[in-house]
């Protein structure tokens, strides 16, 4: 007990001081310990997660299982490792048992309901959602997770939002945000396009208010990009061999809601790709390789101390993050913040190829206007915000496409939905890959879809979506203009 007790505070002071190399020994060794407590697993499986030694996580967790079987938390950990390891159906089983033993906890069953979303299986989705509604009302995100498959809210749940959504109690949390998009997915259903409008600006204004965005900050940031990758820097880092590897990855970038999901559906249906989904594995390449070179330049201009050297050693840092991917020739990456480092991932990867998702920007204001989007993306809560940020990822697309006019594809979502076929074999032509007809019946693809737009690529390619910007062109209308003015539609 004594030696536990000293690799606690070991582990402590390890992970005090940054010291993950030791933190991850001293870890190891109270794993190893037959009289190790939950709290020692509570510990050690902490600092696994918030290392992202995803691998650890997975390991430690089945041993804690093992020794405290009924410990809810460890289930829903190792729920949580299986899922970053695509393991899907293991990752079920795991959260299923995690419910079993915890049934109060309403937030897991939204995991469950999210996990059968994700599947495109959407009525064991939208049982769950309800299930969780009927004990636990007052949760109010399971309101927007349900409107997301099933918008029509009945007349019980409309009234109890509403009169929510009226309430000042709900202005100090998220609950406004989520109550008022479950609102307008309703009414938008219903083409009740002013009272849309209404619950929707003011849900993203709340939000706006809860997560505030420096966009001036976005501006330099670009502008410094545009500024330190030019032709000179690309030519002095240009590796002089490429890393050898099995399996390579392709880039998909672009805004939220620009088709980086349809892009990834329609490649991971070829079956010499693996989709890899939105993962952070390359900012996570270059932050450890920025650490080990004690470079000590904030984003972006550490950029300016890198050399090829550091390139390759990013390359290789990355392959062994996306080692669980790499079942296949060619893996996918679509994490959409890649697309300000496209001169970095393309001079870490010589060979690799790069699509850039693009989509008419007023439907691309819209679509994410209209939705509540991840961490990093809190401009969308800002039509104005959000507007400048279409305007920069243009500028952006135009630069990379100038440096590395072989080696980005540029997948325009009109295109695709005008004239699919001739669009999807130019798409699976720029990565290299014989075509197969299954590239086209993308949406048989079974593989889970984290994003938002999972129930839209289980249909075929439709124009559903084409213009939908149009339900609100009084209120919109002056972003279309500005966006004519900087000569987006000319792109």
């Amino acid at each position: 007990m004594e030696q536990l007790k000293q690799l606690r505070q070991q582990l402590n002071a390890a992970m005090h001081r940054r010291d993950i190399s030791t933190a991850l020994q001293v870890a190891d060794k109270i794993c190893s310990y037959t009289t190790a407590t939950e709290q020692d697993y509570e510990m050690v499986l902490s600092m696994y997660s918030q290392t992202t030694h995803y691998d650890n996580l997975k390991s430690a967790t089945k041993l804690a299982i093992h020794a405290f079987p009924s410990n809810a938390s460890f289930y829903y950990t190792y729920y949580q490792a299986l899922r970053f390891f695509r393991e899907t159906e293991s990752a079920k089983n795991a959260l299923q048992e995690a419910i079993r033993l915890a049934p109060n906890q309403a937030e897991w069953q939204l995991d469950l309901g999210n996990w059968y979303r994700e599947h495109g299986e959407f009525d064991a989705a939208i049982k769950v959602f309800e299930r969780v509604i009927k004990t636990t009302p007052h949760l109010y995100k399971t309101y927007w997770y349900l409107s997301s498959i099933q918008p029509i809210l009945n007349s019980d749940a409309l009234a109890l939002l509403k009169k929510m959504f009226a309430q000042e109690n709900v202005n100090q949390s998220d609950a406004k945000t989520y109550i008022g998009y479950a609102l307008f997915n309703h009414y938008h259903a219903q083409q009740a396009h002013e009272k849309a409008f209404h619950y929707l600006t003011v849900a993203a204004e709340h939000r706006k208010s809860l997560a505030p965005f420096n966009i001036n900050k976005e501006r330099a940031d670009t502008n410094a990009l545009l500024d330190i990758f030019n032709k000179s820097y690309i030519k002095s880092n240009l590796p002089a061999v490429d890393l050898k590897t099995d399996s390579k990855p392709i880039f998909i970038c672009g805004l939220p809601r620009s088709g980086t999901t349809l892009c990834e559906q329609i490649l991971s249906s070829h079956s010499e790709v693996t989709g890899g989904d939105e993962i952070f594995a390359f900012s996570e390449a270059v932050a450890s390789i920025v650490e080990e070179n004690n470079v000590t330049s904030p984003y972006p201009a550490l950029f300016k101390e890198l050399d090829k050297g550091h390139y390759h050693e990013i390359a290789q840092n990355y392959l062994y993050r996306t080692t669980y991917l790499q079942n296949t020739p060619l893996f996918t990456d679509k994490m959409l913040l890649n697309y300000k480092v496209v001169g970095a991932i393309l001079l870490a990867f010589q060979q690799s190829k790069l699509v850039f998702c693009t989509r008419d920007p007023m439907d691309t204001l819209f679509a994410c206007y209209r939705q509540i989007l991840g961490s990093g993306n809190q401009y969308s809560y800002c039509l104005d915000q959000m507007s400048d940020m279409i305007v920069m990822y243009h500028q952006l697309l135009k630069h990379w496409q100038k440096l590395f006019p072989q080696r980005v594809f540029h997948l325009q979502y009109e295109q695709l939905v005008e004239h699919p076929e001739r669009t999807i074999k130019a798409l699976v032509a720029s990565a290299e890959l014989d075509w197969q007809t299954q590239c086209l019946h993308f949406y048989e693809n079974e593989r889970p879809v984290h994003t938002l737009s999972n129930t839209q690529v289980r249909k075929p390619i439709n124009k559903q979506h084409v213009a939908s910007w149009k339900c609100y062109q009084k209120q919109l209308q002056k972003y279309h203009e500005k966006f004519v003015e900087k000569g987006l539609y000319t792109f």
